[in-house]
């Protein structure tokens, strides 16, 4: 008998990464697998602060849209077999009219 791994959706990812089990951990959906990523250092902070900064700087200059860090989720695909991928971007850009 062949068991199949059972991949998640980016929804039910989300609803688990809610859960008082990840409360305290750093997780991400890749390919529909929950992958734990380590807790960011010092020198990763400052440098992925000032790349926000210098970013978001122009952005607000320029009316173009919003800036995101601190490993917001996004959708990076989905899949209609459920194995979707969901980062935790460090630094992102999302256009107005997006």
């Amino acid at each position: 008998m062949v068991i199949k791994p059972r991949y998640i959706d980016a929804e039910t990812f989300w609803e688990l990464s809610q859960s008082p089990e990840y409360e305290d951990k750093i997780i991400e959906l890749v390919d529909g697998e929950i992958v734990e990523m380590s807790k960011p250092g010092g020198v990763h902070g400052v440098t992925v602060g000032n790349i926000f900064g210098f970013i978001w700087n122009f952005v607000r200059q320029h009316n173009l849209g919003w800036v995101t860090a601190a490993e917001t989720g996004f959708i990076v695909k989905k899949n209609p077999e459920g194995r979707d991928t969901v980062r935790g971007l460090d630094v992102a850009f999302v256009r107005l009219d997006r």
